[in-house]
């Protein structure tokens, strides 16, 4: 190869790091849905026919969003703009179109201009996602050309155009609907002094865990203070100018008159002064009660929620996502000592839902609902066994699952089609039965002390806000308790059972209060006067207890408090006056009925057109190009490289795969041409042409079992001797089993373990030259240690046989890769290394899109033993075993937002002489 100017490759590449397709881990196909599409005037709605009814509502939703929204912004699309609807989150999770996972609502996407979102049971839902996601489209629309090709040479730029900016656009489209959250954590951070600057939010990336919702309500409080302060019309002559110039800044200027630093500096002033009277009349949850759940010193947001009580008021269960998955914890009330009793990430459970969980009237068994493989289900965990059950029933949406006090019953909300319901499951007969049957959607269920009533929020499509009701399990008929207009979610029976508990924000964007209410004269009473919100309230009969979650810096954590200390109030407590119509059927605007639509038929195009091109009076011309294309649901993909260097070099690589099955199917093709000129003017030409086919099978999110064929032609020639002198063909096929179920809190892995089998064979049939056996096992275990520290346990074996059996080099830390020596057919490898840190940075960044996060060290040891034969094993001595100890440091970055560890270390070998300085971008072990 030719001395090529490393810009002109190095730029190329980094782009096609952000076209090339990935693969998402852990995603199971397990359903096969029949798409089909019903038409509006600005839209193609696609949806499976499950989704029928909800596409009717989608209809009118959607035109009214596409109204709204371009005639805000100036602009409307010309074409109809793909839109998906999906079941549920588990259909969600297995689309093809993007990678989603557990926390997204909805997705948008620039190379198709589509977007897409689940149906969780609510319109209010819908409607705030929708919003969000379609002002997405707009963005993408105006900033991005039509043409694959535009479009390709605007996307290099557009990335760094601050995501504030885009998501706050996209959060302002949503106008009050979700104002509550929004105003709560703006005055956490006020109240903090920990407001998230404008200028650390170019990209989110970097954020910790639950700062991502915080970074999105500030970006959209930014592009409200845009609005108020300076014009409704600044948003869209900045998208107008990014447009024709792609310069955040040049926008700003041209736009606003100011640079975007003074903007971002103006609003920081801005947010402070605005919210600083606001807060100050507001209390702390410490006022109320006792709190039970702290930071466990890694100055990382953790989430502990949904209390429940056991029946003695001794022991509280609740859920926490500490370690960075959900995880139910037992607390002593008494001695304080916390036990992990459920983790996800198992055989039975992979995700264990954040909603309500329930202790059984005798205090044996606990009650959850969770997720394993994309399908929903109700767990019982025996608290003497300490095992985990499944409750054998089958619903595609599972939630909020709660025991009767009275019977061997439970209640729960379940979703068969587009709303969600309210089930009745006895555990004694197995026995089904749906409790409300209607078009609206229904919540946290709850029994009352007498076992006659059910307790629920339920939303009013008009007026898109939830109020508590009742229902009488005999008659079905139901009583509307509240009527705030705001939200009032989480009904909880007070002792007796003459009072609910619920928590409401009464008015949208304030904080959330606990409430009660009278189920007999509807009188409701506020209880506490918080600055943020409590969530999941549970009341214990037996204590007198009431504990329920808090929100605060960041964080959510346990309360515990007596029932009669909840009405600490500042000046008097006054009744809330009611206006109720007693009209148990709401009424609405959204028409709901089944629309079948066009059968969906293959329709595949072009996604993006990369042409690089540079030419060089010294190195000649410099060709490049990738291109993609998709069908539009992304079942098929299929994409090309290439790339020419003058007459001295050649590569391709062209890649299809088939996602729509469970077994995911991919094709690859590459090939390398190089020629030059030696020393003694001989031209050596070289071909290197690879093809496999790869199936890969997901058991579940975790587990996968994986089977390759390839076939590798390698050839040499020199051509003034006007011979070949050599022409390799390898065919080859390997069988694997993977298990990944590593997962880490923030920035690194700490948890879990990740573990390799494959058996190699390379066969002399189909004209093949090599015939071989290897065995390949490779383990790591990662234990968590201190707050932050991990300890790494590392195994590789591998074992290679057959005539043209291969050699391996001893992959230790001081041992050179490069080196002739150290090479086997066998090897037995080893690490243990111990990963902790030692700076965390908080504030300080070097540039907006550059941020420094971690410094950490640490240091190992490595072993590891090879030999050719089993003589060679039989004579093995102690002081044949290599090794070598090292330490080294580790720098966390994020670059233009993908986080890039930069590690350097010095290794010694202890066996022989010798040592080595390494440096490398990226955190793995040598093997």
């Amino acid at each position: 190869m030719k001395n090529w100017p490393t810009f002109y490759v190095i730029h190329f590449l980094i782009f096609l790091c952000l076209c090339q397709p990935l693969c998402s881990q852990g995603k199971v196909i397990i359903r096969q849905k029949k798409w089909e599409y019903t038409e509006t005037e600005h839209f193609k709605i696609y949806h499976c026919q499950v989704s029928r009814e909800i596409a009717s509502v989608l209809s009118s939703l959607l035109e009214d969003i596409f109204t709204t929204t371009t005639k805000f912004y100036e602009y409307a699309p010309v074409k109809k703009i793909p839109f998906f609807i999906y079941a549920d989150h588990n259909d969600f999770e297995q689309t093809n179109i993007v990678d989603v996972g557990e926390g997204t609502g909805g997705v948008s996407e620039a190379l198709k201009n589509r977007f897409l979102v689940y149906n969780n049971g609510s319109v209010c839902w819908l409607k705030n996602v929708i919003s969000h996601e379609f002002a997405h489209v707009i963005y993408f629309k105006v900033i991005y050309e039509e043409s694959p090709i535009l479009k390709a040479l605007r996307l290099t730029r557009g990335i760094f155009i601050p995501l504030w900016v885009v998501e706050g656009m996209a959060e302002y489209n949503t106008g009050t609907l979700d104002a509550t959250e929004r105003e709560m954590v703006i005055r956490d951070m006020v109240r903090n002094k920990n407001v998230l600057s404008l200028r650390n939010l170019r990209n989110f990336n970097h954020l910790k865990p639950h700062q991502i919702t915080p970074a999105y309500k500030i970006s959209e409080c930014a592009l409200r203070f845009m609005v108020e302060e300076y014009g409704h019309d600044k948003p869209q002559k900045i998208l107008k100018v990014l447009r024709d110039k792609l310069d955040i800044n040049i926008a700003f200027i041209d736009s606003m008159g100011m640079s975007l630093d003074l903007f971002e500096k103006k609003f920081e002033e801005w947010v402070y002064e605005d919210y600083r009277d606001d807060i100050g009349s507001y209390g702390n949850a410490g006022i109320y009660g006792k709190k039970l759940t702290f930071d466990n010193g890694d100055n990382i947001p953790d989430f502990n929620t949904n209390p429940a009580f056991s029946p003695d008021g001794k022991t509280i269960v609740f859920i926490s996502d500490e370690k960075g998955d959900n995880e139910i914890v037992s607390l002593d009330l008494h001695s304080g000592r916390k036990k992990v009793i459920v983790s996800g990430n198992n055989s039975k459970i992979d995700i264990i839902h954040n909603g309500r969980i329930s202790f059984s009237p005798d205090g044996k068994s606990i009650l959850f609902a969770g997720e394993k493989t994309h399908r929903d289900y109700l767990y019982l965990y025996d608290t003497e066994k300490e095992s985990v059950s499944v409750v054998p029933l089958r619903i595609h949406k599972i939630k909020s699952p709660v025991y009767s006090s009275t019977e061997n019953k439970i209640l729960f909300i379940g979703m068969e089609s587009v709303f969600n319901d309210i089930y009745e499951y006895n555990l004694t007969t197995c026995a089904l039965e749906p409790i409300t049957n209607d078009p609206e959607d229904q919540d946290s269920p709850v029994y009352s002390p007498s076992g006659s009533e059910i307790a629920f929020a339920q939303e009013n499509r008009v007026s898109m806000r939830k109020d508590i009701y009742t229902i009488n399990r005999k008659t079905r008929e139901k009583k509307r308790l509240t009527d705030f207009p705001g939200d009032e979610t989480e009904p909880v029976y007070l002792p007796g059972g003459d009072k609910i508990l619920f928590i409401s924000d009464e008015n949208p964007g304030m904080p959330r209060n606990i409430y009660t209410v009278s189920v007999s004269d509807l009188e409701t009473q506020r209880k506490t006067d918080l600055l943020t919100g409590a969530f999941s309230p549970c009341v214990s009969e037996s204590s007198c207890k009431v504990a329920f979650s808090y929100y605060d810096n960041f964080r959510k954590d346990i309360y515990i408090a007596d029932t009669n200390s909840i009405d600490k109030i500042s000046g008097q407590q006054e009744p809330i006056s009611k206006n109720i119509s007693g009209d148990d059927k709401i009424s609405s605007d959204l028409n709901v009925s089944s629309m079948s639509g066009k059968p969906y038929k293959f329709h595949p195009s072009l996604d993006i057109l990369v042409p690089f091109v540079m030419y060089h009076s010294e190195y000649g011309l410099f060709v490049a190009a990738y291109w993609q294309a998709s069908e539009l649901f992304g079942n098929h993909e299929i994409y090309n490289q290439i790339i020419y260097l003058d007459k001295d070099e050649l590569q391709y690589q062209f890649g299809y795969s088939f996602k729509k099955w469970r077994p995911q199917f991919l094709f690859k093709m590459s090939a390398e041409r190089s020629e030059y000129l030696s020393v003694s003017e001989e031209i050596y030409k070289e071909k290197n042409d690879v093809k496999s086919l790869s199936v890969i099978y997901p058991l579940d999110r975790f587990n996968n079992i994986e089977t390759e064929f390839s076939t590798r032609k390698y050839s040499e020639n020199w051509t003034s001797l006007d011979s070949q002198d050599w022409d390799l063909m390898v065919n080859r096929y390997s069988v694997g089993y993977h298990r990944n179920n590593v997962t880490g809190k923030y920035l690194y892995e700490r948890f879990g373990a990740d573990t390799q089998l494959i058996f190699r064979q390379a066969f002399r049939e189909l004209n093949g030259d090599s015939s071989y056996k290897e065995y390949v096992l490779r383990h790591e275990k990662f234990v968590p240690i201190f707050t932050q520290g991990t300890v790494v346990f590392g195994g590789l074996g591998v074992f290679s046989e057959g005539v043209n059996k291969r050699y391996f080099r001893m992959p230790l830390r001081g041992f050179s890769s490069l080196s002739q020596d150290y090479k086997y057919t066998r090897l037995l490898v080893s690490t243990l290394e111990t990963r902790f840190p030692l700076i965390t940075f908080e504030s300080v960044w070097p540039s907006p899109d550059f941020f420094v996060k971690s410094l950490n060290m640490f240091v190992y040891s490595d072993a590891g033993f090879g030999y050719n034969s089993i003589n060679e094993l039989e004579k093995f001595s102690i002081g044949e075993l290599h090794n070598s100890i090292g330490a080294g440091l580790r720098i966390y970055t994020f670059a233009a937002g993908y986080l890039l560890p930069a590690t350097i270390d010095y290794a010694k070998k202890t066996t022989a002489s010798g040592e080595r300085w390494s440096f490398s971008l990226g955190v793995s072990l040598p093997y």
